[in-house]
């Protein structure tokens, strides 16, 4: 069985893997806190309610900067906005949103550390390690260096089992055996620990994902435990993956259908899903309801695209098999940076991009559409 075409692999490794299990904060761990990074532009400060996860409200109006201070300087105040050029706003999205993501999305030896600190995260990603990195990746690597070349050669021996009667058979004969020795080797081996990595992986993440966030961060906002919360978080479970679905299928439509830029804007929508997901944990823990998560995303569409290329350049390329294994390696350590990462550009800016260039990237519109169509459809139906 050959490698898969790139165009099916990241969009089923970043998306499915990461929405099979949310956040759930059990544990009552003591926090930490670390430092923040600060802007490269000069800008009115408003990280301050992400790094309070258990502040009283979470308006909307946060995102666009509509909440006043507590402070003497009140948001009228504020002067308003400059105006950027065109060649300004490109300079501000590439130079300073997409740029401050990559350096975020590669500070390693901060992740380092906070693995270094807790014994709860360590487990989980020797775990990680093992069952994806030696198990799954290796089975993968045995069948390409060894399997593969080994029934190629049989298959292609004088006298073997599959040799034709006449010369004109023996391309497809050879063919078909070894299509059959192949498909048993992925049926038999490779599946199984797939899906082994597939469904132990994201307990495992939430188990990173809490511990890293009670360091880093805070205790998460704590979750209502009645009968009416609990039919709320199901409802919301599955709006989530069937929304987490068409984002899948529209990543993998723009690779296949769209000439010549469809893998390129494929690329930039992996980026994207893979941002989402390395931040959703943090976001839940904050109390952030999912339309708050995808406008949050949206708004500062450049500075996630920058903090999703180093991760969606580690899988996209691959076979779908490999690019979960290199996935369920590096996303923990996503999930450990996105906890003190600061977003750009905050709510409150000093400057205004061009009026050319987008105010927020759609990315979540055709799905949050589709959904709410089935929804009321539903509704109708009663």
């Amino acid at each position: 069985m050959s490698a898969t075409n790139p165009s099916t692999s990241q969009r089923s490794s970043v998306s499915l893997r990461s929405s099979m299990k949310r956040p759930s904060p059990l544990e009552h761990e003591s926090p930490e806190s670390s430092p923040r990074r600060q802007a490269s532009v000069s800008f009115v400060d408003d990280a301050a309610h992400q790094r309070q996860p258990s502040e009283s409200s979470f308006d909307d109006r946060e995102l666009d900067g509509s909440v006043t201070s507590t402070s003497t300087t009140t948001h009228s105040a504020l002067p308003p906005p400059r105006q950027l050029s065109f060649s300004e706003s490109l300079a501000v999205l590439g130079g300073d949103y997409i740029l401050a993501g990559i350096k975020d999305a590669l500070l390693f030896p901060s992740a380092l550390i906070v693995i270094y600190s807790s014994r709860t995260i360590q487990v989980a990603i020797v775990k990680c390690l093992v069952l994806n990195g030696i198990l799954l990746l290796g089975s993968i690597a045995l069948f390409h260096l060894f399997v593969s070349p080994v029934i190629k050669a049989l298959l292609d021996s004088p006298g073997s089992i599959s040799s034709p009667a006449s010369a004109a058979d023996a391309l497809p004969a050879s063919e078909r055996f070894g299509a059959v020795l192949m498909t048993i080797y992925h049926i038999f081996l490779l599946y199984p620990i797939y899906l082994v990595s597939f469904v132990l992986s994201t307990f495992w993440y939430q188990e990173i994902a809490n511990r890293s966030f009670r360091l880093q961060v805070g205790t998460p906002r704590p979750m209502a435990k009645t009968y009416e919360s609990l039919l709320k978080m199901v409802a919301g479970e599955v709006y989530h993956a069937i929304l987490i679905l068409i984002v899948s299928i529209q990543t993998s439509l723009v690779y296949n259908l769209i000439p010549v830029l469809g893998p390129s804007l494929s690329f930039v929508c992996s980026a994207w899903m893979f941002s989402f997901f390395s931040f959703e944990y943090k976001w839940i823990y904050q109390g952030w309801p999912l339309e708050k998560r995808i406008d949050y995303l949206e708004k500062r569409w450049a500075y996630f695209l920058g903090f999703g290329l180093p991760g969606a350049a580690a899988t996209f390329f691959f076979p779908t098999m490999t690019s979960q294994g290199v996935f369920a390696i590096i996303f923990p350590l996503y999930i450990i940076m996105a906890n003190t990462a600061t977003p750009l550009p905050p709510s409150r800016s000093n400057v205004a991009l061009h009026w050319l260039l987008p105010k927020r990237a759609p990315f979540f519109r055709l799905a949050t559409h589709l959904n709410q169509l089935w929804i009321n459809r539903l509704k109708k139906g009663r």
